[in-house]
């Protein structure tokens, strides 16, 4: 997952550190919005992976909402600051 992320963003200059993964996971986590659950790496006998599943649907579209909003109102910021100051 880290790898698609840092491939998804590095057009952008931005590279996600795993801590930043993680605490995110964590925090859906604490929320209720995701559970993990771990499954056996194919062709290893004892290894394990951590999958993370949608718990809730609806907290998760709530979550999802008031992210939308708080992008919304950070790009407006971003585009009011370019313009008083980049006319």
């Amino acid at each position: 997952m880290l790898d698609e992320l840092r491939k998804e963003f590095k057009p952008y200059g931005y590279e996600p550190q795993h801590p930043e993964i993680y605490r995110a996971l964590h925090e859906l986590l604490e929320q209720g919005i995701l559970k993990r659950g771990k499954i056996k790496k194919e062709g290893s006998k004892y290894q394990e992976i951590a999958v993370y599943f949608i718990r809730d649907t609806e907290k998760a579209s709530a979550y999802k909402k008031l992210i939308k909003h708080d992008l919304d109102r950070g790009h407006q910021l971003i585009k009011k600051a370019l313009t008083d100051n980049y006319k």
